[in-house]
């Protein structure tokens, strides 16, 4: 099997991420600034990013691979039961990317002057990448039923995959012409860096079925994985798992329940899996880097120094699954339902040790944290069919707790997202928000003109009416950010779900799928949020029911001058990311076979189709709930809409 694709696209240099990107900077720029001015120059006013000019003038981001995969395997049966199998696998990719930032000039209407410039000097950045992974996998199974009582499976095998990478970027700035995007048209700067990375891993597996009277099963399995990021005397680790099950409706006794149930089964495991992928692959050496040139006898001297301390004893992360479930078939077999309970604990998860500053060099890395997640999942499945008519209707639903249960000899980190004992990852902590202050929630000198709060405030805030008032969780009297904190969110969703439906009549089909989660914490911050930020980040319609005098039940504190207290993170700046969204809707009209056989047409399918059509949220508005933490600059989700011919040929 041998496959080969040919990538080739090019898209705007300025979609370099979440915060800088053309949809950020939209929030910077007045409104009242024209997309160009009438003289045809880039509309431009006050230092703000014009977020069409950059992306539409600002450069290119143009790529090109081409990946070759294969794969070649074969079997060889030895007697019955017995087969020997051998794989070879191979993906081979060459990939260039070439980077162009275009300088932009704005120019005043009138005078014509230029009066700034973006990307400022051009640059040019040209990297160049290839890849080649391989594996090779060596298998023996047998498989073989006695008396047909006793079913046995038994398999054995070996592999070994290895992934050798490079690359090559290098840079010029000041081109002499921004029409070419060559880079022997940089004059300055002229930069280069490589990087050459190698890794393996070697593994020994097996599997072992066992059946009775196809009523009880059992499996074992065994990984013994040995990979190439850890040093060899850790390098190595077993990873087991075994599972039971039990077909009640195999039972003489349950007889008289068949009508009611067909099938009705108890399930139960336990296994553990590896995770090698644990960042820097060379964690485990004392690896020299280059540095900043440093000034030697007044000279400037290249200079390497280790700026990672090393962890010999760097190894696996592990995760322990224990599930136990049922599955149950009835109602002549139209309905069948699945139930599980899980818990899955990650043991060994990577920290980073914290160590003094003098040390001049980045912490190494240990096994230090643990993670549990328990939850569950059901689902129902109901297919049945009225004369022409056939449906089915599919739904499930979901719900897991995270929590940290250890973090080793790492002490808590703190920011709006935190990881501390008993809590979920990244959980937001902040302050409490009340609710926003009244001009009756001071006293006011007229002779001063100085509000006097009469609540617990920060020290040093310039509070007045229309501020947010926090809660004082410590009852010391004034709020801080170290006594008067607490967890406030959880940005991991519960009770996910979702709700598929298939309709057939005569040619005529007809399906959707419903998707959404039942909680859920949000965060839309800075300039995406907030007006004013940096003396930019321009008011939004939502910001017109901010507090004033005159609108003292205002949902948005009043508005401040260099003043960024009320943006502070609390449960006032906390969404609901719950939602329901229709993420796809389908009709189509398969035609009659005569119609079709005549042109030697198996089948001719007519369709349209609709993605991510309606959505049912109370989530900050313009802002996606897939997306709960952001600033403002994600590519949203798009409708999509599709017409197409699904064509078979005999």
């Amino acid at each position: 099997n041998i496959g080969y694709v040919d990538r080739n696209y090019t898209e705007s240099s300025e979609d370099i991420g979440e915060a800088a990107g053309p949809l950020y900077s939209s929030h910077q720029i007045s409104p009242l600034v024209p997309v160009r001015f009438t003289t045809g120059g880039w509309g431009y006013l006050g230092g703000s990013r014009n977020p069409v000019a950059v992306a539409t003038a600002g450069g290119s981001n143009s790529f090109a691979s081409q990946e070759l995969t294969g794969n070649i395997s074969a079997a060889l049966t030895l007697f019955d039961g017995f087969k020997l199998r051998g794989q070879y696998g191979l993906i081979k990719s060459n990939s260039r990317r070439e980077i162009l930032f275009k300088t932009i000039d704005y120019f005043n209407p009138i005078t014509s002057d230029r009066i700034y410039q973006n990307n400022f000097p051009n640059k040019i950045d040209n990297r160049d990448y290839t890849n080649t992974y391989q594996t090779v996998i060596a298998m023996a199974d047998y498989e073989k039923t006695f008396n047909n009582v006793h079913a046995v499976k038994i398999l054995l095998g070996a592999s070994q995959e290895s992934n050798v990478s490079e690359s090559f970027t290098a840079s010029r700035t000041n081109l002499v012409s921004q029409e070419l995007d060559n880079i022997n048209l940089g004059t300055q700067n002229q930069l280069n860096s490589g990087n050459d990375a190698h890794t393996a891993l070697q593994s020994l597996f097996g599997r072992a079925n066992y059946g009775l009277f196809n009523k009880y099963l059992a499996e074992l399995n065994f990984r013994y994985d040995g990979s190439s990021r850890f040093a060899k005397n850790v390098r190595w680790n077993l990873f087991p798992s075994a599972s039971v099950g039990w077909r009640l409706s195999e039972e003489s006794f349950f007889g008289n329940f068949k009508h009611i149930f067909q099938d009705v089964k108890f399930r139960a495991s336990y296994g553990e899996l590896g995770n090698d992928k644990v960042g820097n692959d060379y964690a485990y050496l004392s690896v020299i880097t280059p540095v900043v040139t440093m000034p030697i006898g007044n000279a400037i001297t290249p200079a390497y120094a280790q700026t990672l301390l090393p962890n010999q004893i760097l190894t696996w992360e592990t995760v322990i699954k224990q599930n136990i479930g049922l599955d149950i078939l009835m109602a002549k077999g139209r309905l069948s339902l699945t139930a599980d309970y899980f818990i899955h604990n990650t043991d060994d998860i990577l920290l980073r040790v914290t160590l003094p500053d003098v040390l001049g060099a980045t912490e190494p890395s240990q096994n230090a944290g643990k993670v549990e997640n328990k939850g569950w999942e059901v689902q129902a499945d109901w297919k049945d069919k009225m004369g022409d008519l056939q449906y089915r209707f599919n739904f499930n639903l979901s719900d897991v707790k995270n929590k940290v249960v250890s973090l080793g000899n790492v002490p808590p980190t703190f920011g709006d997202q935190v990881r501390f004992l008993g809590q979920p990852i990244d959980a937001f902590y902040g302050l409490v928000a009340e609710r926003i202050s009244q001009i009756s929630d001071y006293d006011f000198n007229a002779a001063t003109n100085v509000y006097t709060p009469r609540f617990p405030v920060i020290a040093g805030d310039q509070v007045a009416p229309g501020d947010v008032m926090y809660r004082d969780l410590n009852k010391d009297g004034k709020i801080t950010l170290i006594d008067d904190r607490q967890i406030i969110g959880n940005p991991f969703p519960s009770y996910t779900y979702g709700f598929r439906g298939e309709l057939g009549w005569k040619g005529l089909d007809f399906s959707f799928f419903l998707q959404g989660v039942g909680k859920a914490s949000g965060y839309i911050k800075g300039a995406a949020r907030h007006a004013y930020i940096n003396e930019s980040a321009n008011p939004q319609k939502i910001h017109l029911d901010r507090w004033t005098p005159d609108n003292p039940a205002g949902s948005y504190p009043r508005f401040t001058y260099q003043l960024s207290h009320n943006q502070r993170f609390s449960t006032m700046w906390l969404e609901d990311a719950a939602y329901l969204r229709l993420k796809n809707i389908q009709v189509g009209y398969t035609l009659p076979l005569h119609l079709t056989e005549r042109a030697r047409i198996s089948r001719l399918r007519v369709f349209a189709s609709a993605d991510n059509l309606l959505t049912n949220t109370n989530f900050y508005y313009a802002y996606d709930p897939e997306t709960p933490v952001s600033s403002g600059g994600f590519y949203p989700q798009v409708k999509t809409f599709i017409v197409g011919i699904n064509l078979n040929l005999k």
